[in-house]
């Protein structure tokens, strides 16, 4: 009896193969940089271990390589894509074994704090999906210190995002330095938040996400994280 063939989506194949996410693997499905047995892929499409897959003409390797974690600390002024068309400095130039690594969400210009490069897809996905509610903390010095009504109002669960609650617990550290924790990752969530009661961000660090801190990593540094210590906390 033959073996049967087992195939799965394109985006979930290069994501476990660590090329990249499978958010990123739509990009270049989109982009058409991705070819399946010499046709241009399709979002949808299904592969398995014999296809001969393309990227930008260059075969992909079908084994799966060697999970890598690394955590570093981002500074300001690194943007978090891979490639910048107006040629700044990324977090992949950060780091020396870059090679299939992507971040898991992204840090703003000249937001700094922990982010944790990847070649594991699946990971990616679990800490980058809401459902899963993995808890971000950030430190936030703002334009103008928060009134009690404005704090309240943060702190409630009632407070309108966007058209969308957001729930967060933002606590003050001093007159206009606040610690702001919360459970997803929107785009400029911290800064819209604060800009949706008349203030502004003037300077923001993320000192948390998920498991990892930055408590033995100054700006810039980075520390790579044992497979196992991943293993263990999703077994």
């Amino acid at each position: 009896m033959e073996k049967e063939i087992t195939r799965i989506r394109i985006q979930k194949y290069l994501s476990n193969k660590g090329v990249a996410s499978r958010r990123e693997v739509e990009r270049l499905i989109e982009a058409k940089r991705i070819k399946i047995n010499g046709q241009i892929a399709k979002l949808g499409d299904t592969v398995c271990e014999s296809d001969q897959i393309l990227l930008d003409s260059r075969k992909i390797e079908t084994k799966t390589p060697e999970k890598i974690y690394i955590l570093l600390n981002k500074p300001r002024a690194v943007i978090c894509t891979r490639n910048d068309p107006k040629g700044r400095r990324t977090i992949f130039d950060l780091v020396a074994e870059n090679k299939y690594l992507f971040s898991v969400g992204r840090l703003d210009y000249n937001t700094t704090g922990v982010i944790l490069l990847t070649n594991d897809g699946e990971l990616t996905n679990y800490l980058s999906h809401p459902s899963n509610q993995i808890k971000r903390e950030y430190i936030a010095t703002v334009e103008k210190e928060l009134s009690n009504e404005d704090l309240k109002l943060l702190n409630s669960n009632n407070f309108i995002l966007d058209g969308k609650i957001s729930k967060q617990v933002v606590k003050k550290i001093s007159p206009l330095v606040y610690q702001v924790e919360l459970c997803e990752g929107r785009n400029h969530h911290v800064k819209n938040m604060f800009l949706a009661i008349n203030n502004s961000v003037k300077n923001l660090h993320r000192k948390r996400f998920w498991i990892f801190s930055d408590a033995d990593l100054k700006i810039g540094e980075q520390k790579k994280i044992n497979s196992s210590v991943i293993a263990k906390l999703l077994a």
